[in-house]
């Protein structure tokens, strides 16, 4: 259910004319013209929300929404961590939740930790365009394991 709904339709027109001259809106079945439009309509729903997300677990709700309109065929995932956080808890968390990374990475580049630097950036790319990166507790279990084995092996080379 969606937790903060606006009134206001949705349409492509005016102040959003800049972000659609920017996306090739393709309605055909093609898995690059489906991204390109959920990404697109993610960043619509600031629009939609006021910039206050529609609430926990609501991007499915909100692209069940969409259904059959605007090229995204029958997807209910934005296929980005970064646009559900968006779509689910808005502007201000996603903006913490960058700035949060951007500051651990700079602590750590700072600290001379080039490895564990790489590991904010790569878990944060690899999140970026995963297709159920809430869903799929695998995805965590083998980077939690590659960090660790990554760290434990820096530091017996260090050690030797």
């Amino acid at each position: 259910f969606f937790v903060f709904k606006s009134k206001i339709p949705v349409n492509f027109s005016q102040n959003m004319s800049v972000l659609k001259k920017g996306f090739y809106i393709g309605k055909e079945d093609k898995s690059k013209d489906i991204r390109k439009n959920l990404y697109l309509n993610g960043l619509l729903s600031i629009k939609n929300s006021f910039g206050l997300g529609y609430g926990v677990n609501a991007s499915s709700h909100y692209y069940k929404s969409l259904y059959g309109e605007r090229g995204i065929s029958n997807i209910i995932n934005p296929h980005s961590y970064q646009f559900e956080l968006l779509i689910n808890s808005g502007v201000v968390v996603l903006f913490f939740y960058l700035i949060l990374n951007f500051y651990i990475f700079f602590i750590l580049v700072k600290k001379k930790e080039f490895e564990r630097a790489f590991h904010v950036i790569f878990f944060n790319i690899s999140l970026f365009s995963s297709s159920s990166s809430l869903y799929l507790w695998p995805i965590y279990l083998f980077l939690f394991i590659y960090f660790v084995w990554a760290d434990n092996r820096v530091l017996s080379i260090e050690n030797e």
